[in-house]
């Protein structure tokens, strides 16, 4: 009996917990990851990962699609490289949400938000590293 509560339990948590259906099949599975070594002619020189995850914000199922790109110990000698690209994506648009990137790199540190407000028709950029902003239609 106990068994039968707790499996029962469980399934209407996970029921509760999995995002919602896309009105539309996406072109992509959300939990894929994908890894592309990056190479300099032949010399391994770093890797790019992309991967899509469910996330949670304010309420909302979205998915977050990540890129980060990083040198190896070998490149980091000549141009170290440590990028970071994050987009909180609506699943039933697939238009972006946010956008956030890091960049860190030999005489360039970025950190920068982009918000997109499709209400009011615009998109709202700010610098992280200096507090620059900017406003562009969109």
């Amino acid at each position: 009996m106990k068994t039968g509560l707790l499996a029962a339990g469980l399934f209407g948590y996970l029921c509760v917990s999995l995002p919602a259906e896309p009105a539309l099949p996406l072109p992509f599975p959300v939990g894929e990851r994908l890894v592309y070594q990056l190479d300099w002619t032949w010399i391994p020189v770093g890797e790019s990962v992309v991967s899509t995850d469910w996330v949670k914000e304010d309420g909302r199922d979205l998915i977050r699609i990540t890129l980060r790109t990083e040198t190896n110990d070998f490149m980091d000698k000549i141009h170290n490289v440590e990028d970071q690209v994050e987009s909180l994506v609506d699943p039933q648009t697939l238009l972006p949400i946010r956008v956030t990137e890091r960049v860190h790199e030999p005489g360039r540190s970025v950190e920068e938000v982009t918000e997109f407000d499709r209400a009011g028709n615009q998109a709202h950029w700010k610098s992280l590293t200096t507090g620059e902003t900017k406003d562009y239609a969109i």
